[in-house]
């Protein structure tokens, strides 16, 4: 764990001392929080109108969860496919490109203890990102009329449930962006690697739509959103922990693989 543990803090010192990582959480506070405005004002539009029209029983359908919080993390897991590629490209090929690679592997590391090493300072960068998508629904709880909790038209447990779904997803694109980084010197084509890689794991869902019987199941499960979509709802299952986990297992092992055929090279 002492080696894995070393590989973590030099990642992360990296990440917090040059402009990629603060440039990476400044876009996706920036964007993600332009949507949240734009979906609030929407609710508070929605809720004057009621209240103007003396509607109160439409009002009382307007839920901030679904209508503000929701499409706030839907948005989250779409910025994934911009910032996990740059959060990611480094990780391995700038070790190959810096000529450092095979000096670190001439060292007492195992394959296994870099993936692990450098795929938990990914995790850890993922991490900063949910709590920044947190700090508008904290945000929203503050400055309500009727302060906190449930009083405020927030659910936090639909809100913990959805940002821990937020979080698998990211974890799982953060694993596919470091076996992206594996199979090249380049951390330039490893982000483009990640992202048409990513965008192509995210539309499986569309193309599901004009699939039909087996394919479109078959596609529909593939599809990373949709097994997001019951979290941010408020409801995780076990079927899509096991579909998160089994896709970051898959593409770590995929990733320590490659690792591992350069160290005999």
């Amino acid at each position: 764990m002492g080696k894995i543990s070393a590989i973590v803090r030099k990642e992360l010192s990296i990440h917090f001392t040059t402009v990629v990582g603060y440039a990476c959480f400044a876009g996706f506070a920036l964007l993600l929080g332009t949507m949240f405005l734009q979906y609030l004002q929407g609710f508070v539009f929605q809720s004057n109108m009621y209240l103007t029209t003396r509607n109160p029983s439409m009002l009382a359908t307007l839920n901030l969860n679904d209508l503000v919080i929701a499409p706030t993390f839907y948005n989250a897991l779409s910025l994934f496919l911009f910032i996990v590629p740059f959060l990611t490209m480094r990780l391995v090929a700038e070790e190959k490109k810096m000529k450092t690679f095979e000096l670190l592997m001439s060292v007492p590391v195992t394959p296994l203890q870099l993936v692990l090493g450098k795929y938990i300072s990914a995790v850890a960068m993922i991490a900063v990102t949910c709590l920044i998508a947190l700090v508008y629904p904290v945000l929203l709880t503050s400055f309500s009329e009727n302060g906190a909790g449930t009083a405020s038209g927030i659910e936090w447990s639909s809100v913990l449930t959805g940002i821990g779904g937020v979080f698998m997803m990211g974890a799982a694109f953060a694993a596919f962006g470091l076996f992206a980084s594996a199979v090249t010197e380049s951390p330039i084509i490893a982000a483009l690697i990640s992202f048409v890689g990513l965008l192509s794991w995210w539309m499986t869902g569309w193309i599901a739509r004009a699939a039909e019987g087996w394919q479109r199941a078959l596609l529909t499960y593939l599809s990373p959103p949709t097994h997001v979509e019951g979290a941010i709802g408020g409801m995780f299952v076990t079927e899509d922990l096991v579909f998160f986990v089994t896709a970051i297992l898959t593409w770590l092992f995929l990733a320590y693989r490659v690792v591992e055929s350069h160290r005999w090279r």
